[in-house]
């Protein structure tokens, strides 16, 4: 019974993360569309300036309290 929670658990978790990924995604394609429509130079200069953002959020993550999920899911995958 344990295992097969678990599973569940890790299953749900692959599904929900897959699922924001493709949001994300898709998210970003129509923004870029979009501001190449408004603006060539614009959109270019904006997406030079996407891997600063990352790193200044990346440095910055160390400080940030960690999110929790579904707490019996997280107490079930800690034990593995």
């Amino acid at each position: 019974m344990r295992l097969t929670d678990d599973v569940g658990c890790l299953g749900n978790f692959v599904k929900d993360q897959a699922a924001d990924a493709a949001a994300a995604l898709l998210m970003a394609a129509g923004c870029i569309v979009l501001t190449l429509s408004a603006s060539v130079k614009m959109t270019l200069i904006c997406l030079c300036l996407v891997p600063l953002v990352y790193v200044i959020n990346g440095s910055s993550a160390g400080n940030r309290p960690r999110q929790r999920g579904d707490p019996g899911c997280e107490r079930k995958i800690l034990y593995l």
